[in-house]
Parts: C-alpha cells; sequence; structure tokens
C-alpha cells in the first residue's frame, strides 16, 4: 500500500477543514496572496483521497522507473464551472482529459505557476443551473473555489503556441514524448499535461478578494 502523507490527520473523510490556527492553512495562504494580493481564505479544506493519491504515486514511481525525474510542482488550478466535488471525491482519475477544453496549448489538463491566472477560471458557485449535493456550505456572492495542485512536470518542453496539440512533442534525444508541455500566458508560466493521474488536488481553497472580513478570515 502507497504511504500516506505525514501530515494527513486519522479520519475517512476527504474533505479534511484546516483551520488558521496551523502553519498549514498560512503556508498555503501565503502562496495564494503571493500574486492575488488582496485575496482572502474563507475556508481551507485538505483533500485526502486515498484513491486518488494511489493513482497519482502510482504516477510518480512510474516516473522514476523509467529514469524521468518526477519533477513534483505546487500549482493552480480552477476549474471553471465544474464543480470541484467531481475531482476531488473521483475514485479513478481526479483531473481527467474528459472535462479539458482545447487552450492555447491543445486539449489538455492546464495548470498555473500563479494563483492570479487560476483566479480568472476559479470555480463561481453561482453559475451552478443545476443545485449541489455538496456538503461545502454555499458560497457568499464573492467568494471562488479553486484548487492547489501537486504536479508531476516530468520532461517538459518550452512550446509557442500550438492549439493542435493532443500530446507532448517527441524528444529526439531521450527517443521518447516529453512529458508535459510549458509556456507562458498573461503573464504566468503554465504546465499543460494530457494524460489522467498526474495531478494530485492537495487543498480546495475558497476566497475572496478585497478588503478583508474578520467574519470571515
Amino acid at each position: 500500500m502507497t504511504a500516506r502523507p505525514t501530515h494527513w490527520s486519522s479520519t475517512n473523510e476527504i474533505l479534511v477543514k484546516v483551520t488558521p490556527d496551523s502553519d498549514e492553512y498560512w503556508d498555503v495562504a501565503e502562496e495564494l496572496q503571493s500574486t492575488l494580493s488582496d485575496s482572502h481564505i474563507s475556508h481551507l479544506w485538505r483533500i485526502q483521497n486515498k484513491d486518488l493519491w494511489d493513482y497519482y504515486s502510482f504516477h510518480k514511481r512510474r516516473f522514476i522507473k523509467q529514469g524521468i525525474p518526477p519533477n513534483e510542482t505546487r500549482v493552480w488550478h480552477g476549474t471553471s464551472q465544474l464543480d470541484p466535488e467531481a475531482i476531488y471525491k473521483d475514485t479513478m482519475d481526479g483531473f481527467m482529459m474528459q472535462h479539458s477544453r482545447p487552450g492555447l496549448w491543445g486539449r489538455g489538463l492546464y495548470f498555473a505557476a500563479d494563483s492570479k491566472l487560476s483566479h480568472q477560471h476559479a470555480y463561481p458557485r453561482w453559475l451552478e443551473t443545476s443545485p449541489s449535493l455538496s456538503k461545502r456550505p454555499a458560497l457568499k456572492h464573492d467568494e471562488k473555489e479553486m484548487f492547489m495542485v501537486k504536479l508531476l512536470v516530468g520532461n517538459s518542453v518550452n512550446v509557442h503556441l500550438d492549439s493542435k496539440l493532443t500530446v507532448p512533442p517527441f524528444d529526439w534525444l531521450q527517443n521518447r514524448r516529453f512529458n508535459s508541455v510549458t509556456g507562458v500566458t498573461c503573464g504566468s508560466k503554465v504546465w499543460v499535461v494530457y494524460e489522467n493521474g498526474r495531478g494530485y488536488p492537495d487543498y480546495l481553497v475558497r476566497y475572496y478578494c478585497g478588503n478583508r472580513d474578520p467574519s470571515r478570515t
């Protein structure tokens, strides 16, 4: 069995509340505010999905076995109008190509170095067209949600915009494809992967921007 992260709590719950009295909370808050300076966390949850963690760890071991450095990177991901619950409660893939849309580097799963970029794609619950069955409390009108993610970048290649990509380019020196594509858009570095299981949804971050509300933060 794959070892669980040491900071996970002993619970069978997938969504675990992280409170402001912990260093873990402020570590995430600092990352969020590093490029989204007027943001404030109103709720923070650690994702403890054992099935997704095992699948993610499988890909990490696969890279190492093939002599590929995993290059695990902390990134951000906004789900637009897809309820994050569809990702963090999944028991097979989590971030799925089936949910992806064509973008600047083709149809893939996009992750950003800067929270300010993922903020543009953060989940606005109020746009839902059907009721949510989530156990999360209802969002306030100014709140959004996005994931902080562990991403296995592997061997990445910088590519100029190419909306026709469906897989990474071939690496002729290694005689195999690169594992991800990287580039810059809107001032932020991004990585794109074209297969499931390469990202683990580490935290679900609910936040708002503007003046701090002491009743929420």
